[in-house]
């Protein structure tokens, strides 16, 4: 099972802790469940980070967490996000006590990686958990990112291209490409990021982190230095939170 961890660093698909969950409130018995960061049985501190694997005809119902969160979807065909059809890559964002969803699948499964800053067990359902939304969410958002701006650049290149650019509290979403060679610096956040590998090899310390690998740096640390080995560009999405957890901005408006 991953530790608890504050430090930077990246961890590769297949170091994830692998683990199967009973579903009581899904139209799906079982689910699978791969731990990057954080523990299933009970929370740690540091953050928390798990690839979803799930299944055909599964719907999640309208919910919310206390923490805030960003999720990845890997879709399939008939999935969808609300209304919205989920593509190769779908990326969302929701402020902790803001309601999201639903989301489902169709004849073929998907994947979904939710990614936070800190962990939390606590999954609220709507209409009939409405008495545990004690605080006033307000951000909630998803936008698809194109498979083809993922495609390797020439050796020693790299781009920069917001998805999300910066908001005034941090949020943002940006994808990170480098051709053979290249070498993209994180860039420095007061607020918690995530590193997702779409495709290619990211060299970090030394050590090579292919496709489904995923890096985490904390609030107010430097962001890590990413390389591209000789052969073989990178491309990876970058998922900054917010400077200052969206509770502590909301109790703030709360109390105005």
């Amino acid at each position: 099972m991953p530790a608890a961890t504050t430090e930077a660093g990246f961890r590769h698909y297949d170091e994830a802790d692998r683990i199967e969950v009973a579903s009581t409130r899904q139209a799906f018995d079982r689910y699978e469940v791969r731990y990057y960061f954080g523990r299933r049985d009970e929370p740690v501190p540091g953050p928390e980070a798990f690839l979803v694997d799930l299944p055909p005809g599964m719907r999640a119902a309208a919910h919310f967490h206390p923490v805030d969160q960003f999720q990845v979807f890997f879709g399939a065909p008939g999935a969808r996000y609300q209304r919205h059809p989920i593509g190769p890559l779908l990326v969302h964002y929701s402020d902790a006590f803001t309601t999201y969803g639903p989301f489902s699948t169709a004849a073929e499964p998907a994947r979904l990686w939710t990614l936070r800053p800190e962990a939390s067990a606590f999954t609220a359902y709507m209409p009939e958990d409405r008495a545990r939304l004690t605080r006033r969410g307000t951000r909630t958002r998803h936008v698809d990112v194109e498979p083809s701006a993922a495609t390797a650049l020439d050796v020693g290149a790299t781009a920069t291209t917001y998805v999300w650019p910066p908001e005034a509290d941090g949020l943002a979403v940006a994808l990170l490409r480098a051709g053979p060679g290249g070498v993209v610096d994180g860039p420095a956040s007061a607020g918690a990021q995530y590193y997702c590998v779409l495709d290619g090899t990211v060299l970090h310390d030394g050590r090579p982190y292919s496709r489904r690998s995923l890096g985490w740096s904390g609030p107010g640390q430097a962001g890590p230095t990413l390389a591209a080995g000789p052969d073989d560009g990178f491309a990876v999405l970058l998922l900054q939170f917010p400077h200052q957890p969206s509770v502590e901005r909301t109790a703030r408006e709360d109390e105005a």
